[in-house]
Protein backbone atom coordinates (compact mmCIF):
# COMPACT_ATOMS: atom_id res chain seq x y z
CA UNK A 1 0.00 0.00 0.00
CA UNK A 2 1.12 3.82 -0.45
CA UNK A 3 1.76 6.88 1.99
CA UNK A 4 0.71 10.15 0.52
CA UNK A 5 1.92 13.63 1.63
CA UNK A 6 -0.08 16.62 2.12
CA UNK A 7 0.19 20.12 3.42
CA UNK A 8 -2.20 22.31 5.63
CA UNK A 9 -2.50 25.47 7.67
CA UNK A 10 -1.44 24.75 10.93
CA UNK A 11 -5.69 25.31 12.12
CA UNK A 12 -6.54 22.75 9.71
CA UNK A 13 -3.26 20.64 11.32
CA UNK A 14 -4.65 21.22 14.78
CA UNK A 15 -8.39 19.99 13.73
CA UNK A 16 -6.93 16.89 12.16
CA UNK A 17 -4.81 16.13 15.22
CA UNK A 18 -7.67 16.88 17.93
CA UNK A 19 -9.86 14.85 15.75
CA UNK A 20 -12.31 17.69 14.94
CA UNK A 21 -11.68 17.16 11.56
CA UNK A 22 -12.03 13.62 9.98
CA UNK A 23 -12.21 14.76 6.43
CA UNK A 24 -10.10 16.46 4.60
CA UNK A 25 -11.42 17.93 0.60
CA UNK A 26 -9.32 18.86 -1.95
CA UNK A 27 -10.26 20.93 -5.17
CA UNK A 28 -9.84 18.90 -8.23
CA UNK A 29 -6.21 20.21 -9.61
CA UNK A 30 -3.67 18.62 -11.67
CA UNK A 31 -1.45 17.77 -8.33
CA UNK A 32 -4.32 16.36 -6.87
CA UNK A 33 -5.54 14.28 -9.72
CA UNK A 34 -2.62 12.63 -9.87
CA UNK A 35 -1.92 12.18 -6.26
CA UNK A 36 -5.86 10.88 -5.37
CA UNK A 37 -7.03 9.61 -8.87
CA UNK A 38 -7.63 9.52 -12.25
CA UNK A 39 -9.76 11.76 -14.59
CA UNK A 40 -11.22 9.75 -17.52
CA UNK A 41 -11.66 11.15 -20.84
CA UNK A 42 -15.66 10.81 -19.85
CA UNK A 43 -14.71 13.65 -16.84
CA UNK A 44 -16.20 10.89 -14.25
CA UNK A 45 -13.13 10.51 -11.49
CA UNK A 46 -11.88 7.06 -10.36
CA UNK A 47 -10.27 7.74 -7.02
CA UNK A 48 -6.90 5.59 -5.92
CA UNK A 49 -7.90 2.50 -3.85
CA UNK A 50 -4.06 1.83 -3.03
CA UNK A 51 -3.52 4.33 -0.52
CA UNK A 52 -3.53 3.44 3.08
CA UNK A 53 -2.23 6.19 4.86
CA UNK A 54 -1.65 10.17 4.62
CA UNK A 55 0.65 12.59 6.52
CA UNK A 56 -0.33 16.00 7.15
CA UNK A 57 2.73 18.79 7.45
CA UNK A 58 2.13 21.57 9.45
CA UNK A 59 3.18 24.13 6.59
CA UNK A 60 6.73 24.19 5.04
CA UNK A 61 9.19 25.34 7.88
CA UNK A 62 11.75 23.13 8.60
CA UNK A 63 10.78 22.20 11.77
CA UNK A 64 7.10 21.80 10.67
CA UNK A 65 5.08 19.22 12.96
CA UNK A 66 3.75 16.25 10.89
CA UNK A 67 1.18 13.62 11.78
CA UNK A 68 0.12 10.27 10.03
CA UNK A 69 -3.72 8.95 9.91
CA UNK A 70 -5.04 5.65 8.04
CA UNK A 71 -6.55 6.88 5.00
CA UNK A 72 -10.41 4.50 5.15
CA UNK A 73 -11.10 5.90 1.06
CA UNK A 74 -11.05 8.66 -0.95
CA UNK A 75 -14.62 9.76 -2.70
CA UNK A 76 -15.41 12.43 -5.23
CA UNK A 77 -18.36 14.28 -3.68
CA UNK A 78 -20.31 16.94 -6.04
CA UNK A 79 -22.01 19.98 -4.35
CA UNK A 80 -24.46 22.07 -6.04
CA UNK A 81 -24.22 25.98 -4.44
CA UNK A 82 -25.82 28.66 -5.47
CA UNK A 83 -27.33 26.90 -8.83
CA UNK A 84 -23.37 26.01 -9.50
CA UNK A 85 -21.61 22.39 -9.18
CA UNK A 86 -18.66 22.05 -7.48
CA UNK A 87 -16.75 18.47 -7.82
CA UNK A 88 -14.29 18.16 -4.84
CA UNK A 89 -11.99 15.01 -3.48
CA UNK A 90 -12.91 13.40 -0.12
CA UNK A 91 -10.13 11.69 1.51
CA UNK A 92 -11.81 10.13 4.65
CA UNK A 93 -9.52 10.21 7.73
CA UNK A 94 -8.72 7.44 10.24
CA UNK A 95 -6.69 6.61 12.98
CA UNK A 96 -3.72 7.95 14.31
CA UNK A 97 -0.86 5.70 13.24
CA UNK A 98 2.23 7.84 14.98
Amino acid sequence: MKTISLIVTRSVFDDIATGKKTVDYRQPSDFNNRLLGVLAPDGKYDPRTDIDSVIFYDGYSKDRRKIELVCEKIMVNHKVENGTQFTRIAIFLGLIKN
